[in-house]
């Protein structure tokens, strides 16, 4: 496994900060799942944290 080549640039992820990723999606009306209607789609998210 290589070293990260930025360390000092590292952010944790929402899960490592106490945020409930799943649980924010759904309760901003998104589809956890990321499937459309058509059960054709994906949906990737993400969360930016800023200090």
């Amino acid at each position: 496994m290589k070293k990260c080549k930025y360390p000092a640039e590292a952010r944790p992820s929402g899960e490592a900060c106490g945020v409930d990723i799943h649980k924010t999606i759904e309760n901003n009306g998104y589809d956890i799942l990321g499937i459309d209607e058509e059960n054709n789609s994906y949906f990737c998210y993400g969360i930016v944290l800023l200090e």
